[in-house]
């Protein structure tokens, strides 16, 4: 008797037969050799679920949606909601790279110079720092894409799409935008598939039949379904998501930027919410053992429970950092609205320091339409307000970065 029929719970797919490969020394030669497993495929959405044990989710759940649809209310009060959605994706990107053991702060992101993201140096340590702000910088590239509003509806294509953006720069690659032709697994890769974790649905037809599946349960409306809350349906995909792990690399990350993707896509909420990454970095062990339970336990209750704590703690946080941001961008207008100097480009401009935290001339002249004169003088004023400070110390390729807007957002960390 397995460990889901021990509990009482029904195993939500089934175990099947697949292979992957391992590299092993043998008479002094590394060879790849062929290592037969088992592989999980998940049963398509949405799971069954008693009324019972849904009623005892419900009281988390409601609390949950109640914080999201309050944090909503509150962005679209502010004086302008990108003051808010810019710097909080890009800390979103940044803890949900720390889940992978990928570290960067944000301005190490915000500050990084894309035009010479390959020049990688030879020192091993330095190397490893710059890799991993090549990483979350094109984590936020590939959040970027999927808000942007010519962007598809959240799809397998728009999936692919943000994958390539996400993988494009890796060293390995990972065959960035495609989705994988072999067996992958959950686990340390030195120890092999033999030792591992979780072993996902095997490549293929299976793999096809589980992506189109999973796709179909994004778009309720054109493939009518049973419906459960915004919370739970949240659960339900990323958990799917993660079970399926249609590629190589990157599905983790990929993953987490389903969850405040799908419901503005969807037109359940106005903007990209919720961000729930380092509420899950914060509780990692767990988020990935509950993860891991709804395959091989049935454990839908358990997850569910707290995905939905993981949403309630984010939004309560985000309220708060939501009203310093406000504050913080009335404050900055108001001293830079008593210059006689002010006009529409400077509200245009403050909106560009808080959506993006850097910016350099070039930005400020491509973004407001103005010469290079006129956005060093833009650049001085919201330098002498304090909202701007030069990070580069230099006289090429001079950069800003708004250090208070990025205190605001890290206040309850």
């Amino acid at each position: 008797m397995d460990d889901g029929e021990a509990s009482g719970l029904r195993i939500p797919g089934q175990w099947v037969p697949s292979h992957g490969y391992q590299e092993i020394v043998r008479d002094g030669k590394l060879e790849r050799v062929r290592i037969d497993t088992k592989a999980f495929v998940p049963e398509s959405l949405p799971p069954s679920i008693a009324d019972a044990v849904f009623g005892r989710l419900l009281p988390e759940i409601v609390h949950a949606h109640t914080l999201l649809i309050r944090l909503e209310g509150v962005i679209a009060a502010l004086p302008s909601p990108r003051a808010f959605i810019g710097p909080m994706g890009r800390r979103e990107v940044v803890y949900s790279s720390q889940i992978e053991h990928t570290f960067a702060s944000v301005e190490e992101v915000a500050t990084f110079d894309h035009d010479a993201r390959l020049q990688l140096p030879d020192d091993p340590v330095m190397r490893k720092r710059a890799i991993d702000r090549l990483e979350v910088w094109s984590n936020q590239q590939a959040l970027e894409h999927g808000i942007a509003k010519d962007s598809l509806p959240l799809s397998l294509r728009l999936l692919r799409d943000m994958h390539n953006i996400l993988m494009r720069f890796n060293p390995a690659r990972s065959r960035a935008g495609e989705f994988r032709s072999g067996q992958v697994f959950i686990g340390r890769k030195e120890l092999g598939i033999t030792k591992a974790r979780f072993v996902p649905p095997p490549p293929g037809e299976v793999l096809e039949r589980c992506l189109g599946e999973f796709e179909r349960f994004l778009h309720p409306t054109q493939y009518p379904r049973a419906r459960f809350d915004t919370i739970t349906e949240l659960a339900m995909a990323h958990y799917q998501f993660e079970c399926i792990h249609p590629f190589e690399d990157g599905n983790g990350r990929l993953g987490r930027l389903i969850i405040p993707l799908w419901p503005f896509k969807s037109d359940v909420v106005r903007f990209p919410l919720p961000y729930v990454s380092k509420a899950l970095a914060d509780n990692r062990e767990e988020y990935y053992d509950l993860l891991l339970g709804v395959s091989v336990r049935g454990d839908w209750a358990g997850w569910i429970s707290f995905f939905a704590r993981m949403v309630a703690i984010s939004c309560e946080a985000d309220l708060l950092r939501a009203a310093r941001l406000g504050a913080l961008y009335t404050g900055y207008l108001e001293k830079l609205a008593s210059s006689k100097r002010t006009s529409v480009k400077t509200v245009e401009l403050l909106d560009l320091v808080f959506d993006r935290l850097s910016v350099t001339s070039a930005d400020v002249q491509r973004h407001l339409g103005i010469a290079q004169p006129t956005a060093d003088e833009y650049l001085q004023r919201f330098t002498q307000a304090g909202l701007l400070r030069e990070v580069t110390g230099g006289s090429y390729r001079r950069r800003w970065f708004a250090s208070p807007v990025n205190d605001a957002i890290h206040g309850n960390d």
